[in-house]
């Protein structure tokens, strides 16, 4: 009897009670899983041991409804779901990867924001949807990028949920309307402040991550809340690329981003295009965003990047053009659910795991 494929899910604990995060998914993920005939469990790095090349894994019992501990083997894949975090955590990853590279990942991290900006760059079809952007090596790099875009936003290369991000207006040479989000989330009200302040405010931000300046795109609404659109690409059973879905968020009042983690509310995409479109702008608007989704997945791969899927966070302009603000190589799926899409949502879900089961079938025949 041929053995069931076995996928090692795999993701770092969030703190110290060595709790880890997206239990509710990876529950899903794992019955799921079990029912498409995969060996399928939860472990982080710290749960291997090396020298016995043994997990102590966890596994959910559904008769129970608990999860459970045990030891298994080192799985023939590997579906990576370790978000940044800037703790030893995280580097415990890379040496996992390090020590068994023979294993199949269904996907391999991105680059930083910074060196995804320069490699998307490079395809003449993806740069036309890229916002300016440039490195801060000092403070005048930042004055230098608004003398030339009078809205900026100052976000960090690493980093996920919005967290770190200042919006930048300059008023003139001296006085500049700032407005974000701190590292621990906390809300930076709007103000004015010179450059001084200015300094001293970036200085705070980038003695913790290296800092990008990024063109300004205008997405307030008449409510006075930013949005912008979530879109999941992901691989299916055959291996192809397919749009699963697409989501419109719209940030928090007060907020510069709409990231769902800062208090960012879900909407239909057709709904919250509609505040600006008619019917026929939105039809060629999201068309536009299906071909550049299309574009991206396949220039990373066209540079030898692993993927399975990945989440794009794209803009739309009053005057309907796109632009691509960011890309997330591990994405969640719960806005799905959220807008009543459930039926999109378990696809969203399921569709890693049969890309897992073609994947292994290729790799072994």
């Amino acid at each position: 009897m041929k053995n069931k494929p076995s996928l090692g899910v795999m993701t770092i604990y969030i703190n110290s009670k060595k709790q880890f995060e997206e239990r509710s998914y990876l529950k899903k993920l794992l019955l799921y899983g079990k029912k498409l005939g995969l060996n399928i469990f939860v472990f982080t790095p710290e749960n291997v041991d090396v020298k016995n090349n043994k997990i102590h894994a966890y596994f959910y019992d559904q008769k129970i409804a608990k999860w459970i501990r045990k030891w298994t083997d080192i799985p023939d894949m590997i579906f990576d779901r370790c978000r940044f975090q800037g703790s030893p955590r995280f580097k415990q990853v890379q040496k996992f990867r390090n020590k068994y590279p023979d294993l199949i990942y269904l996907n391999r991290p991105l680059a930083n924001k910074w060196i995804v900006h320069q490699k998307l760059s490079k395809n003449n079809k993806i740069k036309n949807v890229l916002p300016q952007c440039t490195l801060e090596n000092k403070f005048d790099d930042v004055l230098k990028f608004m003398d030339q875009s009078k809205i900026a936003f100052y976000k960090p290369i690493k980093g996920t949920g919005g967290t770190g991000i200042l919006k930048i207006k300059k008023l003139n040479d001296h006085k500049f309307l700032i407005q974000g989000r701190k590292h621990n989330r906390k809300i930076i009200p709007s103000q004015q402040v010179n450059k001084s302040q200015l300094k001293i405010l970036c200085k705070s931000l980038n003695s913790i991550k290296t800092y990008m300046i990024q063109q300004g795109i205008d997405l307030k609404l008449d409510n006075g809340r930013v949005h912008d659109y979530r879109l999941l690409i992901q691989k299916d059973e055959a291996g192809q690329w397919n749009l699963t879905g697409c989501v419109g968020r719209m940030g928090p009042k007060g907020s510069v981003t709409s990231n769902l983690h800062g208090g960012g509310s879900a909407l239909p995409a057709d709904q919250l295009l509609s505040h600006w479109f008619e019917n026929d702008q939105i039809n060629r608007i999201k068309q536009n965003m299906e071909e550049i989704s299309h574009e991206i997945v396949h220039e990373f791969e066209s540079q030898g990047y692993e993927l399975c899927e990945l989440a794009l966070d794209i803009a739309v302009d009053h005057s309907g053009k796109i632009w691509l603000l960011e890309v997330n190589s591990k994405p969640g799926r719960k806005a799905f659910s959220k807008i009543g899409e459930d039926k999109t949502y378990t696809k969203a879900i399921v569709k890693p795991l049969e890309y897992a089961l073609w994947l292994y079938d290729n790799k072994n025949n």
